[in-house]
């Protein structure tokens, strides 16, 4: 083994953390020569005072290496034997082992078992489904269809942050010192304690925000935002990167919490879209109907086919199921 290699392997045999190998292997190393054994008492002498030494740039080395003969003599331990360890070579393994030292925690890290870090704690409401969570704080969550929050370890601590891809109603245990901030990518909410709705789907140009008590504040990095009250509604408008007040209409933005999807006046490609989720089916528009507006209310336990058959008499249209996908067409 080169100089280097013994050096360290010493190291970790002072710091405890040789393995069972690595402490055979020093061992037969010891064994090998007597002048092993004094390297091994001078690098142990060494490494117990080198911690006291002060190593900042222009200090007097010859006095420093005095001063720990010094305190080797103090000790008991026999002056000969550190006498015989000339100062450059005693400069050249403290300094090996001054580096090894400074950098001794990240051989530490590299060398003990490593724990799995603490990651957020995903909840996720499947296509067709909802959910419920009920946060450590008191607050409680529900999840629309298709949607998911994640938790972080550090909720609570200081401050109770989330982060939210798709529909979630918040109703949020007030406190004061520990505001409720919850993450949907390019903006965020902000409270203290409140109910409200909040739809922010990955992929939508739209992030509304619908309140239904206390209130609110809807902002991003880059811009303030909005203070929005109860039986107030806004929107971001993503691709704008601007906020704007909308109506509010709880009917509308809350029926999912009662098992109803309720749509007034409202595009068709977002209404198959809200039925894709809530029954997790595909819906392939070929009769081109998209950016019609349509009204209707849709009950949870109501089969899909009774909406596409009220649809096709309203828009002349047919429709075919295919296993989990709904063609709709024109007749010819």
């Amino acid at each position: 083994m080169s100089e280097e290699q013994v050096n360290i392997l010493i190291l970790k045999h002072l710091e405890g953390l040789a393995s069972t190998e690595e402490k055979a292997l020093l061992a037969a190393w010891l064994n090998e020569d007597d002048r092993h054994r004094q390297h091994f008492e001078q690098l142990r002498q060494v490494a117990e005072q080198l911690g006291q030494m002060d190593w900042r740039l222009g200090l007097d080395r010859e006095a420093d290496w005095q001063k720990l003969k010094a305190r080797l003599k103090e000790e008991g331990k026999p002056e000969s034997r550190a006498a015989r360890l000339s100062l450059p070579r005693f400069l050249r393994i403290a300094a090996a082992l001054a580096l090894l030292f400074a950098f001794g925690w990240l051989l530490y890290a590299w060398l003990k078992p490593q724990a799995s870090p603490p990651v957020a704690e995903r909840v996720v409401a499947l296509r067709g489904e909802t959910r419920q969570l009920n946060l450590l704080d008191g607050s409680t969550v529900r999840l629309n269809s298709d949607s998911y929050l994640s938790v972080p370890p550090s909720f609570g601590k200081g401050e109770r942050r989330l982060q939210l891809s798709g529909e979630a109603y918040f109703e949020v245990a007030e406190n004061a010192r520990q505001p409720f901030i919850v993450d949907i990518g390019p903006a965020k909410v902000r409270v203290l304690g409140t109910a409200f709705n909040l739809k922010a789907y990955s992929g939508s140009p739209l992030a509304s925000l619908s309140v239904k008590e206390g209130s609110v504040r809807f902002s991003s990095v880059a811009a303030e935002g909005l203070e929005v009250q109860a039986g107030q509604a806004a929107e971001y408008d993503i691709p704008a990167a601007a906020f704007r007040r909308a109506p509010y209409d709880p009917e509308t933005a809350l029926a999912w919490l009662d098992g109803r999807l309720v749509f007034k006046d409202t595009p068709l490609r977002e209404v198959f879209l809200a039925l894709e989720r809530r029954y997790n089916v595909q819906i392939a528009d070929q009769a081109g109907i998209g950016e019609n507006l349509y009204s209707d209310t849709v009950n949870f336990q109501d089969s899909i086919d009774s909406f596409f058959q009220r649809l096709s008499l309203t828009m002349g249209i047919s429709f075919r199921r295919d296993g989990g996908r709904v063609v709709l067409f024109r007749p010819e």
